[in-house]
């Protein structure tokens, strides 16, 4: 690396929505453990404003070409329907 090497706004984004993920997995484990119902509403809440702050950092990538968006046909809707009634069913 030479001395004017940055990251591109893009791999800012990318970084950006993968500490998303790994804040919004931990927010959600604690919110499912918390036993008290005081705490747990408030991680709840703070778990909705991750899920908005990812979903505003995706709209803003994917205005900018940045995520690639494949349409899903009715079969593959179909197949991926098939799929998980299935997993429901295996854990019943």
């Amino acid at each position: 690396m030479n001395g004017t090497d940055y990251f591109a706004d893009k791999d800012i984004m990318q970084d950006l929505l993968s500490s998303e993920k790994h804040i919004s997995d931990a927010c959600n484990v604690y919110a499912c453990d918390a036993t008290c119902q005081d705490l747990r509403h408030l991680l709840e809440n703070i778990l909705a404003d991750i899920h908005k702050m990812y979903w505003d950092i995706w709209d803003s990538m994917t205005k900018r070409g940045w995520c690639k968006i494949k349409n899903a046909n009715s079969q593959e809707i179909e197949m991926c329907r098939q799929k998980f009634e299935q997993a429901a069913r295996e854990l019943k």
